[in-house]
């Protein structure tokens, strides 16, 4: 675990996208450590703006309904 925010009660999409913000913040580009991403089904794991968001960074962006 390299980030994580606490708070009470569930996320929202805007919520995990601010979240996903701050970790995109302190990854680094791939192929280097930290730089690869992997998600599960969730539903706010797939509003839209998640794989841009992580492209913008150079984040490598695995999603587990993508590996099935």
């Amino acid at each position: 675990i390299i980030y994580s925010h606490i708070k009470e009660g569930g996320y929202n999409g805007d919520q995990f996208m601010l979240w996903l913000e701050g970790l995109l913040a302190i990854m680094n580009p791939y192929p280097a450590p930290q730089s690869i991403l992997i998600l599960d089904n969730c539903r706010i794991h797939h509003v839209k703006g998640v794989e841009e968001m992580c492209a913008n960074a150079c984040v490598s962006f695995v999603s587990v309904s993508k590996i099935h």
